[in-house]
Formats: structure tokens, C-alpha cells, sequence
């Protein structure tokens, strides 16, 4: 038997190399040998992460003359109509204080009264005037933010909105100040822009969830409206959230699908018939169409109908188990 030279072992060590790329390495990296995928149980979500805002019925009330001020209630505290909330002493000139004091450049709080304007109530004594939720962050766009706005709101004006409400809980006031405001709870908003694309995701009279930095909580969809490129979103909701009196601009997730169940990859699925479905292998090691039902997508995965659901006729249809091996790119 002939030796086999340095350059033939050379080039027979390189082939068992690449065959072995070719074989073992390759697959795993692209799996054009693993064409098929196990269904299994998964979570799946649908969520838009936005900057929303938060929309309320408020009334920033007034400093009814110069004095001293000491407040009953916290933050956030529900009032009835005539509720006690803070005690009030006017100073010996305070009556005699004309109504534009506040105006004048020493307020630490100018910015904020002209932004209000004339939409402010001059507190009429130590009592709520109206039931809510007591707030002492103010931020002079109450007049802004109204139900009777938000649906106007525009994307290219609002993007770049940052607004920090101030705390304005103090012991005195100048005659004009703002001093606090009252939140109506039992409905509010949550305005937010998406993608044109993700609009579908909206129906109104769906219920969602909105992920905030206050907590988590349950929502309908109010609204939706076209706005160029992207989609004005409305939800409205009464539930209770922490901070419902002090924020105004959130940075939220807003989840309109999610699930647990049978999870499949949408390029798993194919039609035949006009029926959608997957080809599954049977116990003989061959494919056959098994008819699905999705129940939610994300655009990418499903989660779909185990062992059998009801077709529009009302009649039962065998559908995929768990752990079915079912073809990946079933068109290909």
C-alpha cells in the first residue's frame, strides 16, 4: 500500500473539516436541517410603549385674600362637596389686596397664572366646592388638558411637551395664588400616540391594560384618530392609580393582547382549501393539514385553539396538540 504523502493528508484533514461545518455546524446556525418546530405552551403580548397624557376634570382654586393657610387634607384625598380642607386666616390688609397681586413679579407661582388665566376659581372659604381628589401639583395647562381638547391634540405640537406640575402646599399665599385643585376620579384619560400601523391594534370599546410608573390598571379605548404618520389614542378609565393627582406626562406600555396557550410562528401556517392551518407529522412520519384557530397574534406568533374548536358552522374541527412537530415555511 502506497504512503500517503504530507500534501494528501493535508488536504484530506481540510475535507473532513468542511464536511463536518457542512454537516454539524451550519444547520445549527441557519437550521436548514431543523425544518420543523414543537408547538408548545408560551405567553404572548401586544404593547405599545408611549408618552402618554394624563387628562383629568380639575379646578386649580385661588387664594381668596392674602394670608395664612393650614391644610386638613393630604394629597390625593377624597373630598365631598363642603368638605373641610384647610383653615384659612386672612392678613390685616389682605382684604384690601386687589386681585392682580399675584400678577406682580415677586410670585413665585407667575408662570403658572398665566398660563391659567382666567380659569381659575377664587376659593370661597375653607371647604370644597365640588368633590374629587384633593391635589396640591399644579401645573398651570388644567385649562389645556380638558375633555373637550384632547381629541384636537396634535402629535408634531405635543412630542416635544415636557410639563412638571409643582407642589404648591405651603403655609401662606398672596391674594390671586393658586393653592390647590380638585380631580374628578370618577372618569379620566390617557392620551397617546402610536405608529399608523399599529392603529388596527385599537378598536374603540376595548378593553386594554396601561402599564404606568403609578401602577398598572384596566381601560377602554375612547378614541382613536388618524394624525399623519401616527394614531391619536384615547382610553378612558375610572380605576384607582396613585398618582392620578400629580403626574401629566408618563412614559406608559399599553398591552392590547395578552395571553397564555398554544404558541405557533405565523410563517409556520399556510392555507389549503381556503382554511388555515399547519402540516403536522402524524405517527407514520408524515405531514398532514391540520386546520388552526388563532385566537391572538402579536404579527409574528399566535396562540391558537388546542384539540379542537368550532368552525363558523358551528361543527367541531380537530385541530394541533401540544408538542405537534409541524413544518416551518410550509410554502417553501
Amino acid at each position: 500500500m502506497p504512503k500517503l504523502n504530507k500534501r494528501t493528508i493535508s488536504v484530506f484533514v481540510i475535507a473532513v473539516i468542511a464536511l463536518y461545518i457542512v454537516i454539524a455546524v451550519i444547520p445549527k446556525l441557519t437550521g436548514v436541517l431543523t425544518p420543523t418546530e414543537t408547538i408548545k405552551y408560551g405567553n404572548l403580548e401586544v404593547a405599545d410603549k408611549a408618552k402618554c397624557f394624563i387628562v383629568r376634570d380639575e379646578t386649580v382654586y385661588s387664594a381668596p385674600a392674602s394670608g395664612k393657610m393650614k391644610f386638613t387634607v393630604d394629597e390625593a384625598t377624597q373630598v365631598k362637596k363642603g368638605a373641610d380642607i384647610m383653615k384659612f386666616t386672612a392678613s390685616a390688609d389682605g382684604s384690601k389686596k386687589s386681585d392682580k397681586d399675584a400678577d406682580a413679579s415677586g410670585s413665585k407661582y407667575k408662570d403658572i397664572i398665566s398660563r391659567l388665566g382666567n380659569n381659575m376659581k377664587v376659593s370661597k372659604g375653607s371647604v370644597s366646592e365640588r368633590k374629587g381628589e384633593i391635589s396640591f401639583y399644579v401645573d398651570g395647562f388644567e385649562s389645556f388638558f380638558t375633555t373637550d381638547r384632547m381629541k384636537n391634540f396634535s402629535y408634531s405640537d405635543m412630542k416635544g411637551t415636557n410639563i412638571d406640575p409643582e407642589n404648591l402646599r405651603r403655609t401662606s399665599a398672596k391674594k390671586g395664588e393658586p393653592v390647590y385643585k380638585i380631580c374628578d376620579n370618577s372618569a379620566w384619560y390617557i392620551v397617546f400616540w402610536v405608529d399608523k400601523a399599529h392603529m388596527k391594534r385599537y378598536t374603540e370599546g376595548s378593553d386594554v391594560t396601561a402599564e404606568l410608573p403609578g401602577g398598572s390598571l384596566h381601560a377602554s379605548v375612547y378614541a382613536v384618530k388618524k394624525d399623519g404618520t401616527k394614531s391619536e389614542i384615547i382610553l378612558k378609565t375610572n380605576r384607582y392609580y396613585r398618582n392620578f393627582t400629580s403626574d401629566r406626562i408618563i412614559e406608559g406600555k399599553i398591552i392590547t393582547v395578552s395571553g397564555y396557550g398554544l404558541i405557533i410562528h405565523n410563517s409556520s401556517m399556510t392555507y389549503k382549501d381556503g382554511k388555515r392551518g399547519v402540516y403536522a407529522k402524524d405517527t407514520a412520519d408524515n405531514y398532514v393539514f391540520k386546520p388552526v384557530n388563532v385566537l391572538s397574534t402579536d404579527g409574528s406568533r399566535s396562540i391558537v385553539s388546542e384539540s379542537t374548536f368550532f368552525d363558523k358552522k358551528g361543527d367541531p374541527v380537530n385541530t394541533v396538540e401540544v408538542y405537534d412537530e409541524i413544518k416551518k415555511h410550509p410554502g417553501r
